[in-house]
C-alpha cells in the first residue's frame, strides 16, 4: 500500500508543497522520483529504513541545482 501511494504521487500533477513520509518503515534507496513533483520544497523522510546515498538529483553530492526545488530533505535512520 505504502508503495502504491507513492507511484500514485509520482505520476500525479498535485501541488504539494511539504511532504511527510516519517515513521513509515520504508526500505531500500530513496527515490530520485521525488524530484519530479516540481513544487515540493519541503521533504521529510527520517525514522524510516532508507539506505545507501542521497541521491544525486537532490544535491547530495552534485554542484548542479537540479533537486526538482527541494529546499528541505530531512532524512535520519530508524533506530
Amino acid at each position: 500500500m505504502k508503495y502504491v501511494l507513492l507511484e500514485w504521487l509520482f505520476n500525479s500533477n498535485t501541488s504539494v508543497v511539504e511532504l511527510y513520509l516519517n515513521n513509515n518503515q520504508f526500505q531500500g534507496s530513496i527515490p530520485d522520483d521525488f524530484t519530479r513533483i516540481n513544487s515540493l520544497a519541503h521533504l521529510y523522510l527520517d525514522s524510516n529504513k532508507f539506505e545507501g546515498e542521497i541521491p544525486k538529483a537532490f544535491g547530495g553530492d552534485d554542484d548542479d541545482d537540479d533537486g526538482g526545488g527541494v529546499e528541505d530533505l530531512e532524512v535520519t535512520p530508524s533506530y
